[in-house]
Order: C-alpha cells, then structure tokens, then sequence
C-alpha cells in the first residue's frame, strides 16, 4: 500500500522514501475510525433516550416527530455528499484531463532510448575552463565505446530544465541601447543528435569548433523568429552583453520546452563546449554537466559499462544516479499527476458514499411509509406510479446537491484554473459528465427500495399494529 502511495507522489518531496505505514499510522487510523464511529452513533442514541425508550418502541415503523427530524437530517447530509462528490468529481475530471493534455505536448526533443547521467566534477581536479573541456571530451570518447551506445553529449542542464539558465546577448547592426535576454545552454557536439532535436536550418556545432576558431552558436526557432522576424538568422552575429567577441549564427534547431511542458518554448540560443568563456562564472557552473547517450541496449545492459568507463577517464567521479529521460520527463508532471491521482481517489470514495447515503435515506423513507405504499396499492396505484414517486424522492435529493454543487464548481472555477493546461475550468463537458455519472449513481442507488416498495401488500400493511394503542394482539 505504501509502494503504490509513494510511486504517484512527486519525486521532489522531502523524504519521500521514509514514507511507510507504521504502528503509529495504524493507531491513528484505528483511533479516527472508531471514534468515528462513536460520535455518529452517539446521535441516534442521544436521541432514542430523549425521546424515551417506551415510545420509540411504540412509534415502531410509523413516522413520528423525531423520526422527521432525524429524516431531514439525513436528507441534509445526503445533499452534502451530493454537491461535494459533483465538485471533486468535476476537479478530478478537469486535472485527468489537464495531465493527458500536459502529456500530448511536444517536448521538442525525443527522450524514448536516451538515458542521464548528472556529474559533478570536482574543483580540485578541474580547475579552469580548459581543463573541464578536455575532461568531457575524453568521456565523450570513452562512453561512445560502449556496446550499445549510439551518440553521446554532454550539456549543462537536462533539455527540460534549460530555461534554468538565463543570458542577456547584443545583436549586432541593431543599434538597441538595451540588451536582449534569452536562455542559454551550453552542449558538446552531437547533442542535438542525441537527443533528436532537429536542425531546421544551417549546421549543428562540429568537433572543429574549437576554443582558438571563431565562436559560434547555434539558435532555437522562437529567437530566430522573435529576433530576425522571418529574416534568415544563419551569419548573423551576437554577442555576451559583458563581452566583446562575437558569435556567429551557423545554425537554427528546434524548439525545446525548457520551462516544463505547460510553457510555450522561450528564445534561447547554444554555444559550444569547446568554445564557452573562460571566467570564473563559467567554470563554476561547468563542474555541473549532463552526460547524455543514446542507446538501443536499455539503461539495464549499459548502467555497469557506463560506470566503468566514468571511472576509467576520472577514477574518483561520483556517478550518483543513471535514469532513462524518459523517467524524468515523466517527473516534470509528477504534481499534476498527483493531482489528478489524489482527486479521483477522493471522487471515487464520494461516489460510495453517496451510493450509501442515497440508498440508506430512501431505504428508511419506503420503510417508514410502507402503510401509505399499502394504501396507495389498495386504491389502485400501480408498480410503476410507486417505482416513480420513490425514484423522485431520490431525484430530488440528487437535484438539490447538485445545483449546490454547481455552484461551488463555478466559485472555485478561478483557483482551479491556475492548475489546469489545455482545458477551461467550466469546460462544459466535464461538467456534464460529471453530473450524469452523480444523476446515474443516485438512481442506481434508489432502485433496490423503491423495487421493494412496489412489492408492498395492502393486505399485511393495513393490518393493524398489535403495539399501537387498540390494535390487536391477544
């Protein structure tokens, strides 16, 4: 039970492995049922000593003063669970339906057979830019001879968290008095390869592109169209705003969603490993890579491999966790997936409850009315009339709930829009299936009584009851 609760959870939570039922869990949930179950049945009991045991004994099936009073709260509490199921039910519609839609999205980049690998390099060992460049390029060689392994890269963030890392850059000719911002990513060559983005336009980086060749760079679709507006960006140059050497456009990929998959993908342009500044910012965050292979073998047969020659280029590299992309990119929905998730479980455990709490109301009602079915039956009513008027109870019930929920559903309509992607808080469809499964539950629920009621024989209800006042009984 625990595996299964932890497994849809989001990944990011603190001590999310602890997490595991304890003595201590089991007594507060045997703690809260129990007591659960003495206050409620505290009420009725409260109530019969009240009303004084000789009378509720003689009311017997017939409806007293107190029996309505505790009917209309019954009606109440039955109106509750109907407007609060139909709420749950839309919101765990509207986020099933906000993940699917979060899912369809185009990442910009394929993630099936790639896996990751996160390094932290050490200062002590890698002290300058240089140092850090010949580093990963002899583990580019290296894990590029594993058996499997189809293309290897090395960038600084993984492709979902690019919009992470921020660059302010001049266009050059444009004569802007303020410079411009983009996202910024730092790759090896074959990244794009890699990790399937396309180049849509001019060349991806070489393994020529080195640190004493002129800088390049290599620019995603949305900073092609925002900044060269339909003007072919290939030859174009910019430049870092805290520099003065400038780089060169030789190419054009792309779009990735850097900032997850409910944000459209933002500008953000690629310069070279081989060619990045030399400065202390640079270095510091250079020490912090993704190494990235593709590989048709699975992550199983290439884990070992792809330690081993981790170690072999540096023996003391910590090499702390290898995940396939596709796990992680599953991660970067995790809370809406737990959202979801969390939702439905509620919405579902609502829907028994209204099963139980519509069937328990109506079930006392035909029992309490039973000498009226009888007498309805001896005039000449038929099934179906009966069928009709005890389905109607429950109907009404059901009507009431939901117009209360309805209107809880467009009141919470605004907060719950911040969580959605891709479908409207008040989308018309979920609402309505919604409120058909609430209409459906509830006749299924009144069905088995009033069938009960329809069998009622006038005979032995007009009987009189041999515990009221002149009735029979010896």
């Amino acid at each position: 039970g625990a595996d299964l609760i932890t497994s849809v959870l989001p990944q990011d939570l603190p001590r999310i492995d602890a997490v595991s039922v304890d003595g201590a869990v089991l007594l507060f949930a045997l703690s809260a049922s129990l007591g659960t179950g003495l206050f409620f049945g505290a009420v009725p009991a409260l109530s019969t000593l009240r009303q004084g045991l000789p009378e509720a004994v003689k009311g017997g099936g017939r409806t007293t003063a107190g029996s309505r009073r505790q009917h209309r709260v019954s009606q109440a509490l039955v109106v509750a669970q109907v407007s609060l199921t139909l709420v749950l039910l839309v919101g765990a519609g509207l986020t099933v339906r906000s993940f699917l839609s979060l899912t369809d999205q185009d990442p910009g980049f394929r993630a099936e057979e790639v896996v990751a690998v996160s390094l932290h390099v050490s200062p002590d060992r890698y002290r300058t830019v240089p140092q850090l460049e010949r580093f990963y390029r002899r583990l580019r060689e290296r894990v590029a001879a594993v058996p499997g392994v189809e293309s290897v890269a090395v960038g600084n963030y993984l492709p979902i968290e690019q919009g992470r890392a921020t660059r302010t850059y001049r266009l050059e000719g444009s004569g802007e008095t303020e410079p411009r911002q983009a996202q910024y990513g730092v790759v090896s060559p074959d990244y794009f390869r890699t990790l399937g983005i396309p180049v849509t336009r001019g060349r991806s980086f070489r393994e020529s592109d080195r640190r004493d060749d002129p800088r390049v760079a290599v620019v995603n679709a949305a900073m092609a169209r925002r900044t060269w507006q339909g003007r072919d960006p290939v030859g174009r140059r910019i430049r870092f705003e805290d520099e003065e050497e400038w780089m060169t456009v030789v190419g054009v990929v792309g779009d990735v969603r850097g900032s997850g998959p409910a944000r459209d993908p933002r500008p953000g342009f690629y310069v070279s490993y081989q060619q990045r500044p030399d400065d202390p910012v640079e270095l510091a965050v250079g020490r912090n890579a993704v190494l990235l292979l593709r590989t048709r073998a699975g992550i199983d047969a290439v884990a070992g491999p792809l330690r081993r020659a981790i170690w072999e280029v540096e023996p003391r590299q910590p090499v702390p966790e290898i995940a396939s992309l596709e796990r992680i990119v599953s991660r970067a929905v995790g809370p809406e997936r737990f959202r979801a998730v969390l939702l439905g479980c509620f919405a579902g455990i609502a829907l028994l409850l209204v099963v139980s709490g519509v069937y328990g109301v109506v079930a006392h009602l035909v029992s309490e009315r039973t000498h009226e079915f009888g007498i309805r039956v001896a005039m000449g009513a038929t099934g179906r009339e009966i069928l009709g008027r005890v389905l109607r109870w429950g109907l009404r019930l059901a009507g009431l709930g939901l117009a209360i929920g309805l209107a809880g559903v467009l009141l919470g309509a605004r907060y719950l829009a911040s969580l959605l992607f891709g479908v409207e808080a008040t989308d018309t469809a979920t609402i309505g299936g919604a409120v058909a499964t609430v209409l459906t539950v509830t006749l299924a629920a009144c069905l088995l009584p009033a069938r009960r009621a329809t069998r009622v024989d006038p005979v032995d209800t007009l009987r009189p009851d041999p515990r009221a006042p002149g009735g029979g009984g010896g």
